[in-house]
């Protein structure tokens, strides 16, 4: 039975509803991005770019981001919120970046992925927020649970 209509009243009680589609992508885009970060983190680790303590940090931190993203998915509110928080504070931390060093900091031959994978990590991370907090998606979140 994958939906509360196929059971029977006694059984249709206990289920949850499914996600709706909205927060569905959110949370696939929420996956995508820890797993797209920790990735970065481990090739940077084995080109020995990066520490081991700041890397066992940045994979502590996104498990905490992929446990915010389940609990989202299972209607928490506070967990929407605090994703959302992350996103306004990436897309702070871009704005502070180019007003730092300008412009020509993501635009500069130096590294493609320098400038394309900060850049794409944001707008996925925008795609997942808005959907997440679409009214679609809003009666998901008032959900007794």
């Amino acid at each position: 039975m994958t939906n509360t209509e196929d059971a029977g009243p006694a059984t249709a009680r206990r289920m949850k509803p499914r996600p709706p589609a909205a927060v569905t992508l959110a949370f696939v885009l929420w996956l995508v991005l820890v797993g797209v970060a920790v990735l970065v983190v481990l090739a940077q680790l084995l080109a020995g770019v990066q520490t081991t303590g700041s890397a066992a940090l940045v994979v502590a931190l996104e498990a905490g981001i992929l446990f915010l993203a389940v609990k989202m998915r299972a209607g928490a509110r506070w967990a929407r919120s605090l994703l959302t928080l992350l996103t306004i504070l990436a897309v702070l931390s871009i704005g502070a970046m180019t007003a730092r060093y300008g412009l020509s900091f993501w635009v500069a031959p130096s590294s493609v992925l320098k400038t394309l994978l900060p850049i794409g990590q944001l707008a996925l991370q925008l795609v997942a927020t808005v959907s997440m907090n679409t009214p679609k998606a809003a009666p998901h979140f008032r959900y007794k649970r």
